[in-house]
């Protein structure tokens, strides 16, 4: 089974079990020793403590080569991103799509991780806040007894501050894969309409970005 977010028919205790077995594969991913594995091929950061910097260059990067029309508020939440960059103690292998529908639950544990073609080399709390994401999370985030859980299997401890961060980071990556679904439409490459009804998600994600970092207040 691939439980999903909007699962009601999966029994509470079950979903606690679940719940756990999410959080110890967080722990056990981001002690993964990467380097030893030989994945520095996923991008390792410059600056090492600041890993944040090279995910921002890719959004710019994507911005500029998928926007139908200017985006001035995801230009600003760039440069508000940039200014507010938290310095990472310990650089870890990201899955960077870490939620309910991305892993298998078979004989009553989770058995494989899928949808591993974001991943890269940075900072923990990403993951973590992306398990928080509103749309996606559903029930099985890391969060209050859960973050506890993770910190004691991990030894790293979760930063409200950096999480908190990467909350916006992660919103703003994920309006940047609607605008990618939506362009391809656009350009005639796909007539899958899932991309256009992404798109205008991503529009609506827009303006959540402005008022998580204060625009129009």
């Amino acid at each position: 089974d691939i439980p999903l977010p909007w699962d009601a028919s999966i029994p509470p205790e079950t979903q606690a079990e679940m719940h756990r077995q999410f959080t110890d594969a967080a722990a056990a991913l981001h002690t993964f020793d990467w380097e030893a594995q030989q994945l520095a091929f996923l991008g390792v950061p410059p600056d090492r403590s600041d890993p944040a910097a090279l995910e921002l260059d890719r959004c710019e990067e994507t911005l500029g080569r998928v926007a139908l029309r200017p985006y001035p508020v995801l230009r600003e939440v760039i440069a508000y991103l940039r200014a507010r960059r938290p310095r990472a103690p310990l650089l870890s292998l990201i899955h960077d799509d870490y939620r309910m529908g991305n892993f298998i639950w078979r004989d009553g544990r989770i058995v494989a991780f899928l949808d591993w073609e974001r991943a890269f080399i940075g900072d923990p709390m990403a993951d973590i806040a992306f398990t928080r994401l509103e749309t996606l999370a559903g029930w099985c985030s890391i969060r209050d007894d859960m973050a506890h859980r993770y910190t004691e299997k991990s030894g790293i401890a979760v930063d409200e501050e950096r999480v908190a961060y990467y909350v916006i980071l992660e919103n703003l990556k994920a309006t940047l894969v609607g605008l990618t679904g939506l362009k391809a439409f656009a350009e005639g490459r796909t007539s899958d309409l899932r991309l256009v009804q992404i798109g205008r998600g991503a529009h609506c994600g827009i303006a959540t970005l402005a008022e998580q970092i204060g625009l129009g207040k």
